[in-house]
């Protein structure tokens, strides 16, 4: 009579937490600014192979770190803090992706208009046809036409305006003031935008109308913490007002398990990482049977001995 083995495959369904810069840099971003620097520093240090570190103006570093991280991150005042990155080639992206982790307040009043930025990329002033990738932090009603007068409904924004074109799209999900969040948005270099919450895509546009991001490239440097230098009198600077760490952008779009990776580093927002569970393994005389479960759902598959 023909035995029965049983052999039990385990499988960590709970990995070793990663360390989250070197989760991201194996992604290749071309910048990478974790904003853990050294409290009184100027410079925002650019851990990609890139190296175009930033120059930090009123920005106060050495802030408390989000969740299961020891790295520290920057605050932001609304106002006058901002950081300048040299302009380079290596940031002319076409097809990308950004990310970061925010820690916001309520946004500030910016006359009706309640963007506030987080990474801008060669935006100019709107009195001179602006132009730019702008990602940032808005109230709902100001991407539904409705009422902007509520600070605290905050959603994630991706625009970008090549001259000729503009393309908006805003998170269904609420970005919740006063605690840390994943945010990430990314674009396929020809016109289709999607924006993610926690590691949950949250919205997807595709526009009708393409965007050349070859013609935004002026000259101009990006800035982490505003959009605009603050002397236009309707939009004045879009100042971020809050915590922010870990801003990285990448050349490329990162996939949904990518960016389901990097939030699900921070187990504090309890989410699941994209790993399988534990299989059991059932060895019969008359073949091999493998019985698991991937995310929910029962597999069972059968290798017949000849």
């Amino acid at each position: 009579m023909r035995g029965i083995l049983i052999v039990l495959l385990l499988i960590c369904t709970t990995p070793a937490l990663a360390d989250y810069s070197s989760v991201v840099l194996a992604d290749n971003p071309v910048g990478y600014w974790s904003l853990n620097d050294l409290p009184g520093s100027n410079t925002a240090a650019d851990s990609s192979t890139s190296k175009l570190d930033g120059t930090a103006h009123n920005v106060t570093f050495g802030a408390n770190p989000r969740p299961s991280s020891s790295n520290t991150t920057a605050s932001f005042n609304g106002s006058t803090s901002y950081v300048d990155i040299p302009d380079n080639p290596t940031l002319h992206v076409n097809a990308f992706t950004i990310e970061a982790w925010v820690f916001g307040g309520t946004l500030l009043p910016k006359a009706t208009y309640g963007l506030e930025s987080l990474l801008n990329i060669y935006g100019q002033q709107r009195t001179l046809n602006g132009t730019g990738i702008n990602f940032g932090l808005g109230p709902s009603g100001l991407f539904n036409n409705s009422s902007v007068s509520d600070p605290s409904d905050l959603r994630l924004y991706l625009g970008i305006n090549d001259f000729t074109s503009n393309i908006a799209v805003a998170s269904t999900a609420k970005v919740n003031a006063g605690e840390w969040t994943y945010i990430a948005a990314t674009f396929n270099g020809s016109n289709s935008l999607q924006v993610y919450i926690n590691g949950m895509k949250s919205q997807t546009l595709q526009s009708n109308i393409p965007i050349n991001l070859n013609s935004i490239y002026n000259g101009n440097n990006p800035t982490i913490g505003r959009e605009f230098d603050g002397s236009d009198p309707l939009y004045g600077s879009r100042s971020y007002n809050g915590l922010l760490g870990d801003v990285a952008l990448y050349n490329h779009v990162l996939t949904d398990t990518q960016i389901l990776s990097h939030a699900s580093l921070s187990p504090d927002l309890g989410l699941e990482p994209p790993t399988p569970i534990p299989a059991a393994f059932l060895l019969f005389g008359s073949g091999l049977v493998a019985i698991g479960i991937m995310r929910g759902r029962i597999m069972r598959i059968t290798v017949n001995r000849h």
